[in-house]
């Protein structure tokens, strides 16, 4: 929890210009060295290669749309609209020697207009499509446009480069995987290289699309602020999301100092033994916080992406630089824990170490409290809130009220962050209760329990850098007051 805190011109002065220039120059520095491009979308990669394309799919089963009547599409010169979700505008059409023997696609009413291939009615749109593209009159140098528009609003557009005098229906395999973003639907036409309107006949084959495992993202941080009603305070929180091999993780690195902020030269242990010891970690509180947070976090939601499944991890580290909070650690007898100040001998008692640490990391991660005198949500409602002790509002029996269970609310703040880092909708999926031993609600915790503080948490590099340009702003613009104006 956080402390509460009582709250012509130009001619005449040619030289003052320039150094006038000079301060705007040294202000304007002052804000590029904290700002940061957003990165940009990685391009998708593209195939000429069925088995390339094929290998780079990781197992991911794709569905192919081959055309033919046997598959659900109509007889030749027949047209269709919606085939297992995916809606095409255009007709089938007999041809020999394609790709999957007998039909292929082509222009709406056989004519050589574009036709279009919308996935929006899939419960989980495709980020890797191919298709085959067919040289029909050998009359080139011919392409097939495609246009793909994608879920984050992007267009892009790409050319199935068929071969000037190849044989009659010559196949060429196109195929892209963007593991940024998917797509919700193609645009496809025919025309001359170089030319944006449908001037040629044109057809496609074997058209398929999958969903493939999204690139890994490296650890992005996150910070916010966050103020609270009911006990007012404010504070900060920081933390790095990331998602490899498979899983997203959130990250804290957490700075263990003594009472005057200087780093611990030594571990801080328990003064008393505890009546369960089935983490191993003995007296030794650091592995006691660490085991707890990660054991009563980890493993309680999964996400879900698509049709993939992300075990949801937190991961917290002890460290001795680069820290997203510098905590305290009070050994005061039967004191009460703060976010950033965590207690030896803390008042809810040695077996709870695991859950109060859990507690104020939910703070760390930028969740509020749940019990009605503590530093609460603006928009919860207050009926919602725990009455402490042992009362049966609806946020009783939660981490955040009374030491009990995780909840679905507090993953679905932090998912909100990691939405922004995949660029889309995620959702949860509970995964059961974390393999970590579990003590009941503690019904007196919040009475004895002191709102979170903000102290340790480092400034951001970009507030660095803002009071920096700030500073390098204000004593250049003092330099140029002491200088004389010239008046000649």
């Amino acid at each position: 929890m956080l402390e509460t805190k009582d709250e012509g011109q130009r001619r005449r002065y040619p030289r003052m210009r320039s150094r006038r220039a000079s301060s705007l120059t040294a202000c304007a520095l002052g804000a590029a060295l904290f700002a940061s491009a957003a990165p940009l979308p990685a391009a998708p990669v593209l195939y000429t290669s069925q088995s390339a394309f094929t290998a780079d799919l990781d197992g991911a089963p794709p569905t192919t749309y081959n055309f033919e009547v046997g598959s659900g599409f109509p007889a030749d010169g027949g047209n269709f609209g919606t085939i297992g979700g995916v809606t095409f505008s255009a007709q089938t059409f007999a041809y020999p020697d394609t790709p999957s023997g007998t039909q292929g696609m082509t222009g709406a009413g056989g004519t050589f207009t574009p036709a279009t291939v919308s996935f929006d009615n899939l419960a989980t749109r495709p980020n890797a499509i191919s298709m085959f593209g067919l040289d029909l009159t050998q009359a080139g140098p011919e392409v097939i446009h495609v246009s793909a528009t994608f879920t984050s609003g992007a267009t892009r557009d790409f050319e199935i480069q068929l071969a000037p005098g190849a044989p009659d229906f010559t196949n060429t395999f196109f195929g892209l995987i963007d593991r940024t973003d998917t797509i919700r639907n193609l645009t496809i036409f025919g025309a001359n290289k170089g030319e944006q309107t449908d001037t040629r006949a044109w057809l496609i084959d074997d058209l398929s699309q999958a969903y493939v495992r999204p690139a890994d993202i490296p650890s992005q941080q996150v910070t916010g602020s966050r103020t609270s009603a009911g006990n007012v305070v404010t504070w900060n929180t920081k933390y790095q999301v990331s998602f490899e091999s498979g899983q997203i993780a959130v990250h804290v690195n957490i700075l263990l100092v003594d009472m005057q902020g200087n780093p611990l030269t030594t571990n801080p242990v328990l003064t008393a033994p505890r009546t369960d010891n089935s983490d191993g970690c003995g007296l030794d509180l650091k592995c006691i916080w660490e085991k707890g947070i990660e054991g009563i976090w980890s493993g309680r939601y999964n996400v879900v992406d698509q049709n993939l499944t992300y075990p949801l991890l937190f991961d917290v580290n002890f460290v001795t630089s680069g820290e997203d909070y510098r905590t305290r650690v009070d050994p005061t007898p039967h004191c009460s824990s703060q976010m950033s100040r965590w207690c030896i001998d803390n008042i809810s008692g040695n077996d709870r170490q695991d859950e109060v640490a859990a507690h104020e990391f939910g703070h760390q991660v930028g969740l509020f409290d749940e019990y009605s005198t503590g530093a609460v949500d603006p928009s919860a409602p207050t009926g919602n809130l725990c009455v402490l002790p042992g009362q049966s509002q609806l946020f009783c029996n939660s981490l955040m009220a009374d030491l009990g269970p995780t909840q679905e609310r507090y993953f679905q703040s932090i998912l909100n962050n990691i939405d922004d880092l995949f660029g889309r909708s995620l959702a949860l999926q509970f995964a059961g209760q974390p393999p970590y031993p579990g003590d009941p609600p503690d019904l007196e915790f919040a009475l004895h329990h002191d709102a979170p503080d903000n102290f340790g948490v480092p400034a951001p590099p970009t507030l660095v850098f803002v009071l920096a340009g700030a500073l390098l702003c204000l004593v250049a613009r003092l330099k140029l007051r002491r200088q004389p104006r010239s008046t000649s």
